[in-house]
């Protein structure tokens, strides 16, 4: 361990501690004693190996310490492992913003989006705002619920906070969930009829396409998806856009729907993904977007119309007979 607090109750690096001062451990509170390594290198150790760290790591130590120094430099008037017996839960740093009370976490090793859920929800009914910041874990393997699990909302845009523990400092990235590729129609392709029989959930909606007389990998060339978007579906774009035509089959021509009608038949079709880390109306916001978007396909597609806030069926999608029909003409375009 290389950081502890001494004391008068501040923080003290292992570099600048002197052996007849007392220090204590900032997760446990219990003391700590100045050891020396094989190697000659100084380090805070308990004096008793049974003393619980609740797996506190070492890059969780010195990230904190980071972050409570970063802080102070702020005036953000930081204080480090505060206890909020009323939540039944320890803030990582604490800190005074102007009139708001702010916890930074620190994340760098696993955690449920139960955990995160509940956690986040506890500091609201403390009135505090709290912000996650990442690890090097996270920054080298973030899979996409896990993306959806720490996003934040910063300058009215989702943004992931990681903390860079070479430099001390805080590093906000913009999130690209994947790249546009003029391929990936391709690859979808490919992967939608590979992977059937491996995955539920596609496995569930290919029959659901046979039922209605089509291939599941022969659906339109516009439902595939090729933007660059936050994983706000626990499926994949281009299965939720599948499922919505095949749901729309089961409605007659010229049927119509009110525009908040067609925006819950939208989100009904979809799970989605959990955000713990942004407010109610920009999980909405972001939601709206994805719904506005798709709606404005279909509607260039004549597959829909909009009108007197109403959205109207006019036809049905028209599916290609066969994979390499399909892929014949996606060529054709990406040679253009």
């Amino acid at each position: 361990m290389k950081v502890a607090i001494d004391q008068n109750g501040n923080l003290a690096y292992i570099n600048q501690a002197a052996t007849n001062q007392s220090f204590f451990c900032p997760e446990c509170q219990q003391p700590l004693i100045v050891k020396t390594s094989k190697k000659g290198r100084k380090y805070f150790a308990h004096y008793s190996r049974k003393v619980n760290h609740q797996g506190e790591t070492s890059e969780h130590l010195t990230s904190k310490s980071q972050i409570y120094e970063w802080a102070k430099q702020r005036g953000w008037h930081p204080q480090l492992e505060v206890s909020l017996p009323l939540i039944d839960q320890r803030a990582d740093i604490l800190c005074q913003i102007g009139t708001k009370v702010v916890a930074i976490e620190f994340q760098c090793s696993p955690l449920s989006a139960e955990a995160i859920t509940a956690r986040n929800q506890g500091y609201r009914l403390s009135n505090i705002q709290c912000y996650w910041f990442l690890g090097q874990r996270y920054l080298k393997h973030l899979h996409t619920n896990k993306i959806a699990q720490f996003t934040h909302w910063h300058q009215n845009q989702p943004v992931l906070y990681f903390w860079n523990i070479n430099s001390g400092n805080l590093n906000i990235k913009q999130i690209n969930y994947y790249n546009y590729s003029r391929h990936r129609e391709k690859t979808e392709i490919n992967l939608l009829n590979r992977y059937c029989k491996n995955n539920a959930n596609r496995h569930q909606l290919a029959n659901l396409a046979y039922q209605h007389g089509h291939i599941l990998c022969c659906c339109p060339l516009f439902v595939h998806d090729i933007n660059v978007r936050l994983p706000l579906l626990e499926e994949e774009i281009v299965e939720w856009r599948i499922s919505s035509l095949l749901a729309l089959e089961t409605y007659t021509v010229h049927s119509w729907f009110s525009l908040q009608q067609w925006r819950q038949f939208l989100i009904m079709l979809g799970h989605w993904n959990p955000f713990p880390c942004i407010s109610k109306d920009n999980f909405q916001q972001m939601q709206n977007n994805l719904i506005q978007e798709w709606t404005m396909i279909l509607k260039k597609q004549g597959i829909i119309e909009i009108h007197n806030n109403r959205c109207v069926i006019k036809r049905r999608a028209l599916w290609f007979d066969t994979v390499e029909q399909k892929l014949a003409i996606l060529n054709k375009r990406l040679v253009k």
